[in-house]
């Protein structure tokens, strides 16, 4: 009878798998649904990516049978949304801020989502199988894959990888205080502007030079960050001091061996 019950239920778990409650599980396929406030949402939100302003739609998302009101959508990417929307693929790259109208509003535990239409990766594996060796050797973003609709009609299969923030910092490092730097050049991809190279060179104690090359994603830390490129070009045996240099050195491994 033990056995009769207990493959009975082995049975129901087959039949009916939970499913984990994880947003970045890659086991887990799940479907959004967003439904946009203003029906110019597109047009809107193509010109706040050309003009770099940053601009946000409100809509409602729903998963798993949860609805969620005003979430704050724009276009993100740079050549994977310029290539796309240069060919009248709707598929373009999303970020989803949850709690940008509503405090502390967020999806299965996180305020920002961010959604790449994977438009270099016919294999549709690489950012999610990249992350997962990177994660081996140093705090790196979860990743994985979700299903979009957009005001019903199926955009496809996104790679859903985690926000690099204030909530990541505080998950692998314990300290949501330090400062963050995204180090992407201001020059926007099919513009005409000066492609300034975040190069780690040293351009002097001033922040002017540097303010193209980096962008500052914390309240403050330049002073640290100057810092630490005067280090590294001019004081290496310090270097030790202000750099994590096993890290460095296991990301370069990595990257290297993925050909990143």
């Amino acid at each position: 009878m033990k056995k009769l019950l207990l493959t009975f239920f082995a049975t129901l778990f087959f039949l009916f798998p939970v499913i984990a409650q994880d947003l970045y599980n890659q086991e887990t396929l799940r479907t959004i649904y967003i439904d946009f406030y203003n029906n110019n949402w597109h047009s809107v939100l193509v010109d706040g990516w050309f003009d770099q302003s940053g601009h946000r739609e409100l809509a409602t998302l729903e998963m798993d049978g949860i609805d969620y009101d005003s979430v704050a959508i724009r276009y993100k990417g740079n050549a994977t949304f310029f290539w796309a929307e240069n060919l009248n693929n709707p598929k373009l790259p999303l970020n989803v801020d949850m709690n940008d109208i509503i405090d502390e509003q967020d999806l299965m535990g996180y305020n920002k989502v961010k959604l790449a239409n994977i438009f270099f990766d016919p294999s549709f594996v690489r950012d999610v199988l990249g992350y997962r060796i990177y994660r081996d050797y140093m705090p790196a973003p979860a990743s994985n894959w979700l299903n979009v609709y957009v005001e019903n009609e199926l955009y496809g299969v996104y790679a859903n990888t985690e926000s690099i923030n204030k909530q990541f910092l505080d998950k692998h490092f314990d300290y949501k205080n330090g400062a963050l730097f995204k180090c992407d050049p201001s020059s926007q991809y099919g513009s005409n502007d000066p492609w300034m190279s975040p190069d780690m060179h040293w351009y002097g104690p001033g922040v002017a030079p540097y303010i193209d090359r980096y962008q500052l994603k914390t309240d403050e830390g330049w002073d640290e960050f100057i810092n630490l490129i005067d280090i590294l070009n001019n004081k290496p045996e310090d270097l030790e001091n202000v750099l994590n240099i096993d890290r460095v050195l296991w990301y370069l491994a990595v990257s290297t061996a993925t050909a990143n």
